[in-house]
């Protein structure tokens, strides 16, 4: 059983991420929707604990008719961010599925600076899923096969991404694809005007390769290695258009906007161009472990 805190704010685009959070819980699972009290929905007028409350059950009955448990809860703290962690670990939750608004961080209103200030100090992995506009929830229906892509850089903290992904393959039968990009590690040769000294040597291609491969057997048959070529956050995001990506798995460095280094500012990155469910275990969960 898992269990899978849902902030919702009113708005359809938070709603978007309730059919990730279904297939995050699973058939045994539970949603815990909770809702912030400074932001009403605009169709319940002026604001009450008990609209929020009704907001609430209205969301929570129209999922239990489609068989999902689920429990309400409103937050009345003034810092949204902070009571959505607290929730986290006052009602044992194993993750945080919340939908993200913002483009970049100028533009996170609201709700998208939110998310990220939610992932920042999260005690659970966070998936978060960039919604520009109200999408059907539906749209990513539950009987597409899942495609994880798991992105991994050498190091010990990216992969304390592959036990959780290698627990949502089994869950959903989804295929896994070991992605690293590989880069130049060296100056170049200027003597030969056909190698561009940005592109990764062989050498340095078989090394990521292998890297990978280790891992291959812990998926029991379903994952494959792939080594990636060019800037980081754009091989990743060709790699997720071309390959048939559903659903990213994959930690994060930093804790805030300035923090973030090498995999936060992937992780920005990607969550900003695409349109997939991506799941980050940010560092105080990976603490937590």
């Amino acid at each position: 059983m898992r269990r899978i805190l849902v902030p919702l704010d009113g708005t359809d685009r938070a709603t978007a991420i309730l059919p990730d959070a279904r297939r995050l819980a699973g058939p045994d699972g539970e949603l815990l929707l909770v809702h912030d009290t400074r932001a009403a929905p605009a169709d319940l007028g002026q604001y009450s604990e008990s609209a929020a409350a009704k907001y609430l059950d209205g969301v929570a009955e129209a999922l239990r008719a489609q068989g999902t448990s689920v429990k309400t809860h409103t937050l009345r703290l003034d810092n949204v961010a902070v009571a959505i962690d607290e929730a986290a670990t006052t009602f044992k939750v194993d993750m945080i599925a919340v939908a993200t608004h913002g483009r970049n961080p100028a533009e996170r209103l609201f709700w998208g600076s939110i998310a990220w200030r939610v992932l920042a100090h999260s005690p659970v992995p966070v998936l978060l899923r960039h919604v520009e506009r109200a999408e059907n929830p539906e749209d990513d229906g539950e009987g597409r096969n899942r495609h994880i892509l798991v992105p991994l850089d050498s190091s010990a903290l990216a992969e304390r991404a592959l036990p959780l992904a290698r627990e949502l393959a089994a869950e959903w039968n989804a295929s896994v694809s070991l992605a690293q990009v590989a880069t130049s590690t060296v100056t170049g040769f200027p003597d030969d005007p056909h190698l561009d000294p940005s592109y990764p040597t062989p050498p340095v291609v078989r090394a990521a390769r292998t890297y990978l491969e280790q891992f291959v057997p812990r998926f029991a048959g379903r994952a494959q290695a792939e080594v990636l070529t060019g800037p980081t956050a754009e091989a990743l995001v060709d790699a997720v258009s071309n390959r048939g990506i559903t659903d990213v798995v994959m930690t994060s460095h930093g804790r805030t906007g300035l923090a973030r280094v090498i995999f936060g500012s992937v992780a920005d990155s990607l969550i900003h161009q695409l349109r997939c469910p991506i799941m980050i275990i940010p560092p105080l969960a990976l603490v937590a472990e």
